[in-house]
């Protein structure tokens, strides 16, 4: 019989996308778009918000990293920067987190949770073209 634990870290609310945030920026290799839509920003700030934490100390070969080309700038009605999280364009992972600083501050690493990735979540929504297929 074989068996998985599979333990989820939990994040503090000090680890959350500020409730200030009233636009995105999104960028990517010849993408460029800012949300400002209600509705749309706070769905992706709880799906953000949803991810859980790389578990830490976990050691696992990683036969290549994708390297981070998208880019969530989270900012305030007047344009402030309050977080950014640095993303690769297919599933996060062990070996491809997310990177997330909050006022500058690093936090620690995001991944995917169960189901659909959270970029592939953000294209359906935004319409726009990120997921990149793994190589």
């Amino acid at each position: 019989m074989d068996a998985l634990a599979v333990w989820i870290y939990p994040r503090s609310p000090s680890e959350r996308v500020p409730a200030a945030t009233a636009e995105i920026v999104v960028r990517a290799p010849r993408i460029s778009a800012t949300v400002t839509d209600p509705g749309k920003v706070a769905r992706i700030v709880r799906w953000f918000d949803a991810l859980p934490v790389s578990p830490p100390g976990v050691a696992v070969s990683c036969p290549y990293a994708v390297a981070p080309d998208l880019t969530l700038s989270f900012r305030s009605a007047g344009g402030a920067r309050l977080a950014q999280a640095t993303l690769p364009r297919t599933e996060a992972t062990l070996c491809d987190p997310i990177a997330f600083t909050i006022g500058g501050w690093r936090r620690r690493p995001l991944i995917d949770g169960p189901g659909e990735s959270f970029v592939r979540r953000l294209q359906g929504l935004l319409g726009l073209r990120l997921v990149q297929a793994r190589r």
